[in-house]
């Protein structure tokens, strides 16, 4: 990772990781139409951070939720809550759909 940022490459990997399995399964929950990209992903770098930012087409907030002692899924965003110093998200102006979510780590 460029910019000095080598002691966060396993974080940016692990809540980039979980923020786009969120994504791809909020898409394939809501939306049916396969001519729309699951998710689009980007990395933005300072001297300091790093942003992760996943767009998905699906216009509902994602909400954290614990998971089950048998469940895998449902706490991705709590993985993303823990490492990253903030994350949130906001819906693009229109004309654009979807969602965009967002983590910083530091």
């Amino acid at each position: 990772m460029a910019l000095g940022l080598g002691h966060l490459i396993e974080i940016v990997e692990l809540v980039a990781t979980e923020m786009i399995t969120s994504s791809i399964g909020a898409t394939r929950e809501f939306i049916r139409d396969p001519r729309l990209p699951p998710v689009r992903v980007w990395l933005l770098g300072s001297d300091a951070s790093v942003a992760v930012l996943v767009w998905d087409g699906v216009r509902q907030a994602p909400v954290p939720r614990p998971a089950g002692p048998d469940d895998e899924s449902g706490r991705g965003l709590s993985i993303v809550d823990a490492l990253s110093s903030q994350w949130d998200f906001y819906f693009p102006d229109l004309p654009f759909t979807g969602k965009v979510t967002r983590a910083f780590i530091c």
